[in-house]
């Protein structure tokens, strides 16, 4: 009697084990599934990553134009500033190297500009980024 019972509660919790299972077209199935979501939205998030790391790389560049003005400013001195591929090479009054920053996601079309001892760029100034062109003196 107590075998039967045994063999009766084991089945009973086989059969409970069973339906928390799940078949193999089912788990194949979700994964089709979840494929299919992440090649769909997959370009559009690595787009909108690239698009960000661009526009952080561009406010660098104000930010960095910005404080070569307190500079010079600060120093008292003209500063030639080369823009040339992905770098920003600043110079001072006597032609020596002072600053130089490497960009990885813009880049510069050959130009140059001078930042007067005022901290301001000289006039008409305008920068060229990956083809749009941004203006230095803009009284800010």
């Amino acid at each position: 009697m107590k075998f039967r019972k045994s063999l009766i509660s084991s089945l009973r919790s086989q059969k409970k084990y069973e339906k928390h299972t799940f078949s193999l077209i089912e788990l194949l199935v979700v994964l089709i599934i979840l494929t299919l979501t992440i090649g769909i939205t997959g370009p559009f998030a690595l787009e909108m990553v690239e698009r960000n790391e661009k526009k952080a790389e561009e406010l660098k560049l104000v930010q960095t134009c910005r404080r070569l003005g307190e500079l010079a400013y600060t120093k008292n001195e003209e500063m030639t500033v080369n823009l040339l591929g992905r770098s920003l090479e600043v110079f001072n009054s006597r032609g020596e190297s002072e600053y130089r920053v490497v960009f990885k996601k813009i880049s510069f079309i050959e130009s140059s500009f001078t930042i007067s001892r005022t901290g301001f760029a000289s006039v008409g100034s305008v920068v060229t980024v990956s083809g749009i062109q941004i203006p230095l003196n803009d009284g800010n």
